[in-house]
């Protein structure tokens, strides 16, 4: 049994995450083998379910981590210089992690220049932010 696979027995979740396309796990060995300290449930998430739109593209799940360095090129912060990104909102937040500080999740509000602790790990962070998907999509009557 895998990690997320009560996440999948949910309609609601399961539907979030149908456009994902699982990542080879031969690419997962090269991303572990990149970067040592990415831990466990990321690597699983993504050869287990996947990368892609999350949502009503609601949320960008890349297939590997970025430095944030390279993903903003000249603009980025120097002091952000060593998260490696993982996924962005349509909203302008990226997150990622933070290696030096155990791999914490970390959401940069790239409109304000603000960075905030999320999560202490990716599993966290993806149950938190799929919970607030939920929550923003409007009830269905079944009658209509």
């Amino acid at each position: 049994m895998s990690r997320y696979s009560g996440l999948l027995n949910d309609p609601r979740i399961r539907d979030m995450l149908s456009q994902l396309k699982p990542v080879p796990r031969a690419k997962c060995e090269e991303l572990r083998t990149e970067y040592p300290e990415l831990r466990p449930d990321y690597l699983d998430f993504l050869s287990e379910v996947g990368y892609g739109v999350i949502g009503q593209r609601q949320y960008m799940l890349y297939s590997g981590v970025v430095p944030l360095s390279e993903l903003l090129t000249d603009a980025c912060d120097p002091n952000w210089t060593h998260l490696l990104a993982f996924g962005d909102t349509t909203g302008g937040t990226c997150h990622a992690f933070d290696p030096f500080d155990g791999m914490r999740v970390i959401a940069i509000d790239l409109d304000i220049r603000e960075v905030e602790g999320v999560a202490s790990s990716f599993e966290s962070c993806l149950r938190t932010l799929l919970a607030s998907f939920i929550e923003e999509t409007p009830e269905v009557d079944p009658r209509s």
